[in-house]
């Protein structure tokens, strides 16, 4: 039969969280009603006899009569990520718990319970992300405009004086040379940290930890721009100093470390892909979960 998130919604026909699945399943885990066809049993109320009664070992978990302990059936974890997909974790990557689950959202995001989403997280109610300039919120991100003569500096979180961004650019982060619509950066170039203007001028879509998007290249451009939150310039001034030497292509090897979600660092071993808060590193270990 089917499992029913909301029982009391006007509209819970249309809240089936999945179908064929136990009364148990159902009821034992996150739904609120079961059965076929908007003909709805309510679910027992959590914690009442009749909740014990169909499930004795609580919230989570059901009796598996093919698993038996000394010929009694013992209880097992009931996975909702397999039973119910996306339904409960849109936009996001579900993982199994005992009981329950846990739905990890892309950087950016935060998990909303009661809509069993991923929500875009509006950076600009934090008016600290983007002190003397103003704040425009994008999916994932957010990019902040600065005023004429000023220039964004993610590391403060304010516009400062362009006549200053000499010290910005200096910093040298890992160049992605792929950067999706959906904000991920992949292929780290090379084995060496470079400046954004080396990286976006030259090889890269993405720059450092947080993978700044570099504005599209194109011909006669002076790359006058810099890192912002954003597919938005960094207008300087003057034009770019000299740009170093480009890599030896012998020193290239995006193949060498794969890693979804996460960094690539290059250490004396090898590359190791490394996560960000949040985030753990899968068993192929080429995946931030």
């Amino acid at each position: 039969k089917e499992c029913y998130l909301n029982f009391d919604d006007s509209v819970f026909c249309d809240s089936v969280l999945a179908t064929n699945v136990s009364r148990q399943e159902c009821c034992c885990s996150l739904g609120a009603g079961w059965g076929d066809h908007c003909e709805i049993y309510p679910c027992p109320v959590l914690n009442s006899i009749e909740f014990h009664t169909l499930c004795p070992d609580g919230k989570g978990f059901i009796l598996d009569e093919t698993i038996l302990n000394y010929g009694i059936p013992t209880h097992r974890d009931i996975d909702e990520c397999s039973l119910f997909g996306e339904e409960i974790c849109k936009e996001g990557k579900c993982v199994n718990t005992q009981p329950g689950y846990e739905c990890y959202c892309k950087q950016g995001f935060y998990y909303d319970a009661n809509l069993l989403e991923c929500v875009d997280v509006d950076e600009c109610l934090d008016e600290s992300n983007c002190v003397n300039g103003r704040c425009e919120n994008t999916r994932g991100s957010f990019h902040c405009a600065c005023p004429a003569s000023t220039t964004y500096d993610p590391a403060q979180k304010k516009c400062i004086p362009t006549s200053k961004i000499d010290k910005v650019t200096d910093r040298r982060d890992v160049c992605w040379q792929l950067r999706g619509e959906d904000g991920m950066c992949s292929s780290p170039f090379g084995g060496q940290q470079l400046t954004y203007e080396e990286c976006c001028c030259r090889h890269g879509k993405g720059w450092g930890y947080q993978c700044h998007a570099c504005p599209p290249r194109s011909p006669g451009s002076n790359c006058q721009s810099g890192p912002s939150e954003s597919n938005s310039f960094w207008d300087f001034n003057t034009p770019f100093g000299e740009v170093h030497k480009e890599a030896d292509s012998s020193e290239e090897d995006s193949d060498e470390c794969r890693c979804l979600n996460g960094r690539c660092v290059r250490t004396q071993q090898g590359s190791v892909c490394e996560c960000p808060t949040g985030f753990q590193l899968d068993s192929t270990r080429t995946r931030c979960l």
